[in-house]
């Protein structure tokens, strides 16, 4: 059924890097994320890169405020709202830009990019506020494409729809007001052993924006790099399971490894990783160097990390890579209230037949056993 709520998002931009093009990579962080009780969006940050007039050319560590229980990417309208690349228009003149953004879920989990072809309109100078500003409104196309994959399952994601709204620039060109109407129809269309399922969303987003001065500091993203983990990996775990071989247990050639890594970087195997035919199992003696062993510390939930070990002439080989597995079932849509939306991803995994799912699970804080989404025909 339809869900009618409302939102209240806080948006802390403060520069980072400075790029060789004369670009800036900014972070963007959540201050506040309400609906009317926050949810686990709220304190998290993505990266933006943007040249100077607000042309945004790419987004970083984009997988850490998307899913079911963040819903960035439900709300990624923002991302055009927060730095609108505005022409310089005046006496009425008309003017077409073309925003791009886009998802990157990592290696082997996709995403996907969005845009919208916006056509700028002046309406003129006006008084607002106690100054005198620029009022200038904007409308077009708004589009979405991607795929993403999450245990073996392939979700390809496309829509449509409409982006208008008005922005008040200063005479500097920042601007310090807008409002906005974002709408699409969104069609995930999941391909699975069983077959194929349809689900079709309609989203409709309406607000307005005010740009406020705020004290924000430089700081770097609180989340894993995959880099830092594999030197992690070499350093702390190879050691350890070179002394189990050294010992005398037997290992296969090639492990297969699976860990959980806590926050505090405390690691635990995961126990339903799918082993692949190449590979063999962690054998008895280095799951247990894992309980002596931390990682990177971060401020995400939970970080599963893959990789292979190799053993060669009895010496445990370093892993060349290692993947970081954050792979959100559905993370254009948005199922229930941003508050309460954790009980009804579970259901919508039971739906489609994938680990985590339950069926009869009941939000806590509401008690209601939360429908997967109806399917629909596919587009």
């Amino acid at each position: 059924g339809a869900v009618d709520r409302r939102v209240r998002l806080d948006l802390l931009l403060a520069p980072f890097e400075r790029e060789r093009d004369d670009s800036t990579l900014w972070t963007v962080r959540y201050a506040r994320a309400r609906a009317p009780e926050p949810w686990p969006l709220e304190g998290r940050l993505f990266g933006l890169r943007r040249f100077d007039d607000g042309e945004v050319l790419r987004l970083a560590w984009t997988r850490h405020v998307v899913g079911g229980d963040r819903l960035g990417g439900v709300f990624s309208f923002a991302v055009p709202v927060a730095s609108p690349w505005v022409p310089g228009l005046r006496d009425g003149a008309k003017a077409s830009r073309t925003v791009r953004w886009g998802f990157d879920l990592g290696p082997g989990a996709g995403g996907w990019r969005e845009v919208a072809t916006l056509t700028w309109r002046d309406l003129g100078p006006e008084e607002r506020g106690g100054e005198t500003l620029r009022h200038l409104a904007y409308a077009g196309p708004w589009t979405v494409a991607g795929t993403v994959t999450d245990e073996g399952l392939t979700a390809g994601i496309s829509g449509e729809g409409t982006a208008e709204g008005e922005v008040w620039l200063r005479g500097d060109g920042a601007w310090v007001d807008q409002r906005f109407a974002w709408t699409r129809r969104l069609d995930l269309d999941f391909s699975r052993p069983g077959g194929r399922v349809a689900i079709r969303q309609e989203q409709r987003f309406e607000g307005a924006a005010r740009r406020v001065a705020a004290e924000a500091s430089p700081e770097p993203p609180p989340y894993p790099d995959a880099a830092a983990l594999r030197q992690a990996v070499a350093d702390a775990l190879v050691p350890a399971w070179q002394a189990c071989v050294d010992g005398g247990e037997a290992w296969p050639p090639v492990v297969a490894v699976a860990l959980a890594v806590a926050p505090d970087g405390a690691l635990a195997p995961v126990e339903d990783a799918p082993l692949p035919a190449s590979a063999g199992a962690l054998p008895p003696c280095g799951r247990e160097a894992l309980a002596g062993t931390r990682l990177v510390p971060h401020a995400e939930d939970a970080v599963v990390v893959e990789f292979r070990v190799a053993t060669v002439d009895g010496r445990v080989v370093p892993p060349m890579a290692v993947t970081l597995r954050r792979r959100p079932l559905a993370p254009v849509l948005l199922y229930r209230p941003p508050d309460r939306s954790p009980a009804a991803e579970a259901a919508l995994r039971a739906f489609l037949g994938l680990p985590g799912g339950a069926p009869s699970a009941k939000s806590p804080d509401d008690g209601v056993a939360p429908p997967p989404p109806a399917p629909a025909s596919p587009p």
